[in-house]
């Protein structure tokens, strides 16, 4: 990837790549930096506090490693439905409760571990996470991308890093926005009294932009949908309750949770992007069964 910084205030280097790059931490950031992954000026650059300048440019490199050998197979876990599949990637249409990659807490009942178990090419820019791209959170269910390829891992990241993915979601929510449409530009951080969690802050945050329209008004619930700028964690969640209300069902940001087998009621339901082949791709998902239930009975009250 290559960037080029075009702003009069200087900035460290770790934390111009994290803002940059939405699917690393700061702390990976870091790793990549003295592992000597990072260039400025064509110059390779291994510690992260260095300083860059207007008009540097920085090249950053992904590390290509093999799988990790702690990664199980989980041939017990239920494929998720696949959109579409060709040589260079997947689409598929992650069902709520299902955890995209391995992670502290959960090493192998992972969508990644169903992949590995199904025989399914998976690209191997990162060890611990084959073939993963992007990620929606556990109880948010919709489209995913799955790379096959290094290269079309690396095309699709620069992609996501250049805003040139169109990523739409739906939601319900608990309770009532302050506006029926509008752009949300609010930053956002770790809640420092729940490191778990993320809110609207000016401290130690990042840009975060999101558009939203109310498709349908109910006497206590709002029908909304999102089109993220940006990828930040739980985004939507947090701009969701920025404008009012918080999602319906949401077990960490809201209030009540109603459904204890079903998570947020927040579903990705569109993607779109131009191929390496120069072709537009765009992909669709129904809603969840128990999202269309609840917006027919919100209507029959209506």
């Amino acid at each position: 990837m290559k960037f080029k910084y075009l702003n009069e205030n200087n900035i460290r280097l770790d934390k111009f790549l994290s803002q940059e790059i939405d699917f690393l931490s700061r702390e990976q950031v870091k790793k990549y930096v003295k592992n000597g992954c990072v260039f400025i000026n064509s110059i390779v650059k291994t510690k992260p506090n260095q300083l860059i300048f207007f008009n540097d440019e920085i090249t950053f490199l992904l590390e290509k490693t093999n799988f990790s050998k702690d990664l199980k197979p989980w041939p017990e876990g239920k494929m998720p439905k696949i959109i579409y599949s060709c040589d260079d990637y997947l689409i598929i249409d992650k069902p709520s409760g299902l955890v995209v990659h391995p992670g502290v807490g959960n090493i192998d009942n992972t969508l990644v571990n169903i992949l590995i178990s199904q025989d399914i090419p998976l690209s191997k820019i990162e060890s611990n996470r084959p073939g993963i791209v992007h990620r929606i959170d556990k109880n948010t269910s919709g489209l995913l991308i799955i790379a096959k390829t290094n290269k079309f891992h690396d095309f699709i990241l620069k992609t996501f890093s250049n805003g040139k993915i169109e990523k739409i979601y739906e939601l319900i929510t608990d309770g009532k926005y302050k506006t029926s449409k509008g752009i949300i530009d609010a930053p956002i951080g770790r809640n420092p009294y729940n490191r778990k969690l993320m809110m609207t802050t000016l401290k130690n945050s990042k840009p975060a932009k999101s558009i939203f329209f109310i498709k349908e008004s109910f006497k206590y619930n709002e029908y909304v949908e999102f089109k993220i700028l940006t990828g930040r964690t739980h985004q939507i969640r947090v701009h969701s309750k920025f404008m009012g209300a918080e999602i319906f069902n949401d077990p960490e940001y809201g209030k009540k949770v109603h459904n204890l087998e079903f998570g947020q009621y927040l579903h990705a339901k569109k993607i779109s992007f131009t191929d390496m082949n120069g072709n537009v791709k765009i992909f669709h998902s129904e809603l969840p069964k128990q999202m269309i239930e609840m917006l027919k009975e919100l209507r029959a009250l209506k």
